[in-house]
């Protein structure tokens, strides 16, 4: 059966690629006839007409070439050495699907894992290798991950990772054909031609996942890999959060929290325990998929699988981060990737991220304000803001940025300076994995950030911070400085 299906899958791949390289090569043909029949049929020739053939069709033969894929390495490689238990799981895995280890295994900075044949040209000359991510490890128990690991290693059973190059290199050939022929006719059979191969293959992959699941729901077990989808799909959203809004700020400015146990922290935080509930909630109301979607909805698949349970407890069980050996020091090979070789990261506990990233970064902030906000003071910033807004947020972010955008713009430097001004006279700022910034004194409470946002559209906030200005005595005091 899975002979058949791959043999199936292969058939219409080769088809499709066949099918546009002989619609490439034969308009490339046809414009080259066409200055060749009008010298030979009427004795002339057009000097323009020759150009812009001749141009047409080096252009498309030019992009039919195949380059060579310079497999460049998606992050820290994982030793067996260095790593028994983990391996010890793939080895294990691996045996039970039939199939080979992939010659390289790489740690990954996504909420993810992946197979794929890289290296050569379409396809020869290529090896196997797997990406895990290191998030995936801290919101899936082991038997979800190995689950996970059979639906991958499923690829490579079903072959889907021979196919993958030949359709990748069609697509990027299709691709450089219409970039080449720019915005002309002349890339309207292809635009067509590369609607429908995208839309056909698209649908060859949504078939692969759903052969990989039964693959890996055989082996391992329908229940451990309905858990591990559902992770993915209502975590994916809650670590995209986690690492633009936590992970990276702190990089910033060259400092290293703990990345596991931060995100571990960051999804026990009940606004985004709620926000997982809801992702996937959204992900299981989705009825269909797409016709450009390479993989099925989760709803289909969980469905196939008889299981579409709820929610996975991110702490409930041991996660499958414990196969890891010393996760530290596996994070501090994965920022220097992420950094360059060049890149030094001084350690620093989440707790004390507000102290030692977040208000020297809000004091440099305030300094480099000093001369668009010169003059300005707490007393007359509504006023100033009203006036000049729009003018301070295009400076500082040197793009046009409409009326609508200013409030956006200015509520994270002019919040930096307020918090700043208001953590020196005492207040005490608080910063939690997942929490809005607030500042507190003397039983009052407030989010700097926020209730500079709301200045320009909020009556209730200008009169809440006009209160805040006058029982602090700053009124006088410059904004930025």
């Amino acid at each position: 059966m899975a002979a058949r299906s791959l043999a199936g899958r292969a058939a219409v791949a080769l088809a499709l690629m066949l099918g546009f390289y002989v619609l490439a090569v034969g308009l490339a043909g046809a414009l080259l006839w066409v200055p060749w029949a009008e010298w030979h049929y009427a004795g002339r020739i057009h000097l323009k007409l020759l150009v812009g053939c001749g141009f047409g069709a080096l252009a498309i033969l030019y992009s039919l070439i195949p380059r060579r894929d310079a497999f460049q390495p998606p992050g820290p490689q994982l030793a067996r050495s260095e790593q028994p238990e983990l391996f010890a799981r793939l080895d294990h895995v691996a045996g039970k699907v039939g199939q080979p280890l992939p010659r390289e295994v790489y740690l990954v900075p996504e909420l993810n894992a992946w197979v794929a044949s890289r290296g050569g040209a379409m396809g020869f000359g290529s090896h196997r290798v797997m990406g895990i991510g290191l998030p995936l490890l801290q919101v899936v128990d082991v038997p979800a991950f190995e689950a996970i690991l059979a639906h991958e290693f499923g690829h490579y059973h079903g072959g889907d990772t021979k196919l993958g190059p030949w359709i990748y290199k069609t697509r990027t050939a299709i691709g450089r054909t219409l970039e080449a022929l720019g915005e002309g006719w002349l890339r309207l059979p292809f635009r067509w031609y590369g609607n429908l191969f995208l839309r056909i293959t698209q649908a060859i992959s949504r078939a692969q996942e759903f052969t990989a699941d039964r693959l890996a729901a055989g082996v391992v077990g329908a229940r451990p890999l309905a858990s591990g989808l559902r992770a993915v799909h209502a975590y994916a959203g809650a670590f995209d959060a986690y690492w633009q809004g936590e992970a990276l700020p702190v990089l910033r400015s060259g400092f290293h929290a703990p990345l596991a146990d931060g995100f571990a922290a960051f999804v026990r935080v009940p606004r985004v325990e709620s926000a997982v509930r809801d992702d996937l909630a959204s992900a299981l109301r989705s009825e269909a998929a797409h016709a450009f979607d390479s993989h099925p909805p989760l709803r289909e698949r969980l469905a196939a699988l008889g299981d579409l349970g709820a929610v996975p407890d991110a702490g409930d069980v041991p996660r499958a981060l414990s196969l890891l050996t010393d996760v530290a020091a596996l994070e501090q090979r994965l920022l220097a990737f992420l950094g360059g070789k060049e890149a030094r990261f001084a350690p620093v506990a989440w707790n004390d991220v507000p102290e030692h990233v977040f208000l020297p970064g809000w004091r440099r902030q305030r300094r480099e304000l000093a001369t668009a906000l010169a003059g300005v003071t707490w007393a007359r910033l509504p006023e100033a803001l009203r006036s000049h807004g729009l003018d301070w947020a295009q400076q500082l972010h040197g793009i046009t940025v409409s009326r609508a955008q200013v409030a956006r713009a200015l509520g994270g430097p002019i919040g930096a300076c307020l918090a700043v001004t208001l953590v020196d006279r005492g207040w005490t700022l608080d910063a939690g994995l997942g929490e809005p910034v607030t500042l507190s004194h003397g039983g009052g409470r407030l989010e700097p950030f926020a209730l500079v946002s709301k200045l320009l559209g909020d009556p209730a906030a200008g009169t809440r911070f006009e209160a805040l200005v006058a029982e602090e005595g700053i009124g006088a005091l410059p904004v930025a400085a």
